[in-house]
């Protein structure tokens, strides 16, 4: 499997994630299995397609791990005065190369976007007030106005009230507590990666939204007065967006977190999580089918260039043949050729690297051309000369 068939693979596994997120879990009370499930979508999405690509890889060569069947093979190679032409298919194209390029430069803007939010925060926490906290600093800063977390640090505003401040500072202890800040470095990885996805972007801003609710939970349920921590949020729910790779007491909107407060004690739908790997399973095995499925409908004459002189040519035509009539085969009048996805190849049931097959076909012609075997016609291979 190419690097472009995996990264297709990893977006398409954001993009399920995310529908079913949205669909089923989105308005769920279980915050920390919501979290679970979110860090774990992300990295599934990278993990299951180079899964993906071994279920894949031992299901299209099975003579090589000893299966029973080939399925639409195809050969890429042509021989002609001695020179290998390798076909049209083999070439990336020309709009996959621009998208590549994109890609990666969409990648490096996202890095360096990052690297500059991490170089603010230091620069803001260098130039301000710091006093340690036990296991935590507080900075004071008359350049912010709402309080964020960042690692240990817990960066409040000068100007907020002694009341807010003590509010402020458990939110932003509790983040830390519960290392959300270890997810927060885990998505700006994915984001790297999937920065043109939307989806990811959708699951990415859920989490954020999932470690305010969690906070919220635990506060509430820890003693803090409701009706007063739910004003401190509404007094403080501007200005965050400067800082938004930290951990902020205006994480989300403060609207959706005060209805979410409120429902809190609504029970929880296990159930949905159920449906999670059965819909998994079908997705995994859709694409594992779609990734291993060459197309039956395939003329190799319109894949490999003509040589300019058909008497010392070769023409190879595959079909999809079976190991049982593979051995029917005399294999003196022969020149057999498998090829996967992963360009593996056996040529007369000797592994080959890409580079050898010129060498290799026409050796295998000219030894069949000295023992006479003209032309001949086998199942769905064509040899002329």
């Amino acid at each position: 499997m190419s690097f472009q068939a995996l990264f297709i693979y990893a977006n398409i596994y954001i993009i399920f994630f995310g529908v079913f997120y949205s669909l089923f879990l989105s308005k769920d009370r279980n915050f920390r299995a919501n979290r679970i499930l979110l860090i774990f979508s992300m990295s599934a999405s990278l993990f299951l397609p180079f899964l993906q690509q071994a279920v894949i890889r031992y299901s299209v060569l099975p003579e090589v791990v000893g299966g029973n069947e080939i399925n639409h093979l195809k050969i890429i190679y042509s021989i002609a005065d001695g020179m290998n032409t390798l076909s049209p298919e083999a070439h990336e194209s020309g709009w996959m190369i621009y998208a590549g390029i994109i890609l990666c430069a969409g990648s490096v803007i996202s890095l360096l976007s990052i690297i500059s939010g991490h170089l603010r925060i230091r620069m803001l926490i260098r130039n301000a007030e710091v006093i340690e906290y036990g296991k935590n600093t507080i900075v004071n800063s008359n350049r912010i106005s709402v309080p964020f977390s960042y690692n240990r640090y817990i960066v409040l505003p000068e100007s907020i009230p002694e009341k807010d401040r003590e509010i402020a500072i458990s939110h932003e202890l509790t983040h830390f507590r519960l290392g959300h800040y270890y997810d927060n470095y885990l998505t700006q990885i994915f984001q790297i990666i999937f920065w043109i996805n939307p989806m990811f972007h959708l699951l990415k801003n859920s989490l954020k939204k999932v470690h305010e609710y969690q906070v919220d939970q635990l506060l509430i349920n820890s003693g803090m007065d409701a009706s007063e921590y739910k004003l401190t949020l509404i007094k403080l729910s501007v200005g965050y967006r400067k800082f938004a790779i930290a951990n902020g007491l205006t994480g989300c909107k403060i609207k959706d977190r005060i209805i979410m407060m409120n429902s809190i004690g609504i029970k929880k739908m296990y159930w949905k999580l159920s449906v999670l790997i059965p819909a998994l399973m079908v997705v995994f095995a859709v694409l594992s089918f779609t990734g291993s499925d060459h197309g039956s409908e395939f003329n190799p004459m319109q894949k490999v260039s003509r040589p300019k002189n058909p008497d010392d040519s070769v023409r190879i035509r595959l079909d999809s043949v079976t190991m049982q009539e593979i051995r029917r085969y005399n294999k003196t009048n022969l020149i057999l050729v498998l090829m996967n996805r992963e360009s593996a190849l056996l040529i007369n049931g000797k592994r080959s690297a890409l580079e050898e097959v010129s060498l290799r076909l026409a050796n295998s012609f000219q030894q069949m051309l000295a023992k006479g075997s003209g032309k001949k016609r086998l199942g769905g291979w064509e040899l002329s000369h």
